[in-house]
């Protein structure tokens, strides 16, 4: 179900569902090249006298294109977790002065080797424009240009992905007392670098020489797979290595006091800082990627020398902001004039200025309260607005150009059930930064209450619950391509369109498919209005439509006395979205789509008995439905109905976990300071509900790893 890219048929796919070729993601660029022979015209352009294929059965040329049933599983060579190794180390200091001055550091180093496996890039004619020569030793039409329009070399192994992360951090700052008033002030120091490396690549400038190779040893994309030495696979052969850096320095000073006045007898509070932090980055792409080594073979120009890969240009950014923030804490009612049903009353008052380099400077302000009206029963809320500038590489980032599969056509794939309009290809899209986003604005509304008795029956037992509202505009983002197509055609159902959404004219096959589509008495009722196919998707980060979030939290806890037999604790926390909506898309209501539960809960127990304590834990995260795979709702297929479709549901998550500790610290004996962790996460080795997706799985919101068993020690010198 995970690995076949071709479910169709999966005894685990309801009987209603299979069949449907939307659960068929195998690539159509097969290890069985298909190409065209022809002539490459002076503009550029290709002129087709006819396509042909190798056979994958005889390796002889044959006509058409390959047989849709030798479709290429490219999950068959792909890693699905990552290999990875990390280290990590920490150091800390602090020194005392005086009982009035301390001085507090930190040195902290991380670094990491991850390596991930991906299928044999592909040669597509949408991704590289590659022309056999007509005297090249394998060309199957000697005396012709041949155009390859398919190939995946699979011989040259997977493509190989190490990413490796090093970064650190330096800290030193004072603390102390002056007078009446605490203070801090600390400057942080630290950079951060990403080199990844992606091997077996190939570019398009060497496998063009490879072609001309006189004799044997030539690249021969011709031969069925082991046709080409491993000799020849090196000529062609290439890592790409992208270099990523970025550094943050930070200064702060805060200064607090507890009794800055008083309010009918009770002390109120004041704290206030200022900061000021520099950010910078650094994007250097590999010299073939970022246009300093590009591509040139006669007409044939391309940004970008890495078949598979197009352009993407080196960028960089950096910001100075300076930051101010005050909080005055105001206990109108405590313990100098608490009364009859207002233990206590707190007022909270708060502001906080931000002045970027690139930015206008903003102020927000929040306000917050609690009201006790007994001691074991408090009611509290807030109020906040907030402020976010766009991060540099949104600002900054060069246009990128890709080639993406899955990309469907909403309005054509039924019509035409071409490759490219039904995803199974690959399509051209442009990303582009954006140096005229301005600052995100939120606003937050909470109000809630949290019931602890303090003796009785109920003494250890705790319950809250907290309502939530989050409102931004102008939020930073950028919508998926699968939105912008969506976005387009209900635009052009309303009469419009998204310019975003670039298209071709409609050609007379277009015409007539679309004639054909409305003459059938089966869509009498999703007649269609005929429309050129998508040439370009133009992606940009862009200051978003409002959106709007709401919830609620809850939780409840109960600690019994410490007993013979030792002490339990049970908690259960409870998160519920009762709104997810972004105005600007095609389907405004995000709730449960692809990836937002309504509901995610956890209940943990946990038992302590003298130094040794165990946790096992239920989590729970509700169905979701998925976007890309749907029928009519007329159909009767089970899942989620919205309007006259029907999406298939993601099923609930159900998962447990057990954890186990001793601690050896309170013996008088050299196990003091060792403490022995172990326990199994997914202790059920449940799998993740199906969704169709490239591994089967969402994965942000599930994973695959299964049962795992982990084990940890760790001792405390006392230095």
């Amino acid at each position: 179900l995970y690995y076949d890219l071709d479910r169709r048929q999966h005894p685990a796919i309801p009987e209603s569902w299979q069949g449907d070729s939307q659960l068929r993601n195998l690539s159509t660029r097969t290890p069985y090249a298909e190409f065209q022979n022809g002539t490459l015209n002076p503009d550029g352009s290709w002129s087709s006298a006819g396509t042909s294929h190798v056979d994958p059965e005889t390796g002889d040329i044959a006509g058409g294109s390959v047989p849709s049933a030798y479709r290429y599983n490219f999950n068959e060579p792909a890693w699905v977790t990552s290999d990875n190794d990390r280290m990590n180390a920490m150091i800390t200091f602090n020194h005392d002065f005086s009982d009035t001055l301390e001085l507090f550091a930190d040195a902290f180093y991380y670094d990491s080797s991850t390596e991930f496996h991906r299928a044999a890039s592909p040669i597509d004619d949408g991704l590289a424009f590659l022309i056999v020569p007509p005297d090249a030793f394998y060309n199957p039409f000697p005396g012709e240009e041949v155009l390859l329009t398919r190939w995946r070399p699979v011989d040259l192994g997977p493509r190989i992905i190490n990413v490796d992360n090093s970064s650190w951090r330096v800290m030193g700052g004072l603390r102390g007392e002056l007078g009446a008033w605490d203070w801090e002030s600390a400057l942080v120091v630290s950079e951060a670098e990403n080199v990844d490396a992606e091997g077996n690549r190939q570019t398009k400038s060497a496998f063009i020489d490879a072609l001309s190779v006189p004799g044997p040893t030539a690249l021969n994309p011709f031969a069925l797979p082991g046709g080409n030495s491993e000799e020849t696979l090196d000529l062609i052969r290439y890592t790409t290595v992208d270099r990523r850096e970025s550094g943050l320095n930070l200064w702060d000073f805060r200064l607090n006091r507890g009794d800055l006045f008083t309010v009918f007898g009770n002390d109120a509070g004041i704290a206030l800082g200022v900061e000021w932090r520099e950010e910078s980055y650094v994007d250097d792409r590999d010299p073939k990627l970022d246009g300093s080594e590009p591509f040139q073979d006669g007409t044939i120009f391309d940004e970008s020398d890495v078949i598979g890969v197009s352009a993407t240009f080196d960028s960089a950014g950096d910001r100075d902001t300076y930051s101010a923030y005050a909080e005055l804490y105001l206990p109108l009612v405590g313990e100098a004039n608490a009364m009859k049903f207002t233990h206590a009353l707190e007022i909270q008052l708060a502001a906080r200025y931000e002045n970027p380099s690139d930015f206008s400077a903003n102020t927000e302000p929040k306000i917050g309260f609690r009201w006790a009206p007994i001691e074991s029963l408090s009611i509290r809320g807030s109020y906040t607005e907030g402020f976010r500038a766009p991060n540099l590489v949104q600002l900054n980032q060069g246009t990128i150009v890709r080639r993406l599969q899955g990309i469907e056509d909403p309005l054509r794939e039924e019509v035409t059930g071409s490759a490219l309009d039904s995803g199974d290809t690959y399509r051209y899209t442009t990303r582009l930064g954006n140096p005229d986003l301005q600052p995100e604005d939120a606003e937050t509304t909470l109000i809630g209450f949290v019931y602890a008795p303090k003796q009785g029956a109920l003494d250890g037992f705790r319950f809250g619950v907290d309502w939530w509202n989050i409102k931004t505009t102008k939020a930073v983002g950028i919508l998926d391509n699968d939105d912008m197509m969506d976005l387009d055609a209900l635009l052009r159902s309303q009469g419009s369109f998204n310019p975003a959404v670039e298209r071709g004219p409609v050609t007379a096959e277009d015409q007539a498919l679309f004639d054909a589509w409305n003459a059938d008495p089966a869509n009498v009722n999703d007649q269609r209005e005929a429309v050129g196919a998508a040439t370009n998707i133009v992606t940009q980060y862009q200051n978003l439509d409002p959106r709007e979030i709401e919830g609620w939290d809850a939780m409840a806890e109960y600690t019994t006395p410490e007993f013979r037999a030792g002490q339990f604790r049970i908690r259960g926390d409870i998160t519920k979205l009762t709104k997810f909506e972004q105005l600007g898309l095609a389907t405004s209501d995000l709730l449960r789509r692809n990836g937002n539960p309504e509901t995610r809960y956890t209940i943990a127990l946990n038992w302590a008995f003298r130094d040794f304590t165990t946790n096992i834990s239920m989590r729970y995260t509700d169905d979701v439905y998925d976007s890309s795979l749907s029928q009519s709702a007329d159909s009767g297929a089970p899942g989620t109905v919205i309007g006259s479709t029907v999406y298939w549901d993601v099923d609930s998550w159900t998962v447990y976990n057990l954890t186990m500790r001793y601690d050896f610290s309170a013996q008088d004996n050299a196990l003091a300071g060792l403490v022995l962790s172990a326990g199994v996460r997914n202790l059920t080795d449940e799998d993740p509900p199906f969704a169709d997706e490239s591994f089967g799985y969402f994965r942000g919101l599930h994973n695959s790893y299964g049962r795992v068993v982990w084990a940890q020690a760790s001792y405390d010198f006392g230095l």
